[in-house]
């Protein structure tokens, strides 16, 4: 994940100025907060997704000795959606994180791999649902009309055909 305290094309707002629906979301990730696998780090990340049919999926980040093999907590969700739930579309995305060693100032953003994995997930619904932003114990939140703010020069499917 990367700071980017200073990106310009997100909406900065108040957690408490979203909607129900997100704010529900942001308390489902910040609950994975509390199941992250994050031994080396202390790094948690915590993330959630709302489906088309109201239902939400979780995931957090999951880490390993051999740290190429760790798994980011918005690829766990993405890739549980896509196993569980694979005719459903994906809605919005909300991530929030901790480090148990000091504070953050202000929302985290996605890898570069897990920006290609929304990105991939978006194409694959024909839709790119709005990403949402946050740190534990804050209520700014960045808001994204879709991951195309996040990577705007994506590798995708066309440059295979």
């Amino acid at each position: 994940m990367t700071n980017h305290k200073d990106q310009d094309k997100s909406i900065e707002t108040n957690l408490n100025e979203l909607d129900e629906t997100i704010q529900i979301l942001f308390k489902h990730a910040i609950d994975q907060l509390d199941v992250s696998y994050a031994p080396y780090s202390d790094f948690n990340v915590g993330a959630a997704l709302l489906l088309e049919s109201g239902d939400i999926v979780v995931g957090c980040n999951q880490e390993n000795a051999s740290y190429p093999l760790c798994m980011c907590a918005e690829r766990v969700a993405l890739y549980n959606a896509g196993s569980n739930f694979p005719n459903q579309q994906i809605k919005a995305l909300v991530i929030t994180c901790r480090n148990n060693h000091k504070p953050i100032e202000g929302p985290v953003s996605p890898c570069g791999a897990c920006r290609q994995v929304i990105h991939e997930f978006g194409l694959k619904q024909d839709y790119h649902f709005p990403i949402y932003l946050s740190v534990v114990d804050s209520d700014i939140v960045y808001q994204f009309k879709s991951i195309k703010e996040l990577l705007p020069y994506s590798f995708d499917k066309t440059f295979l055909q």
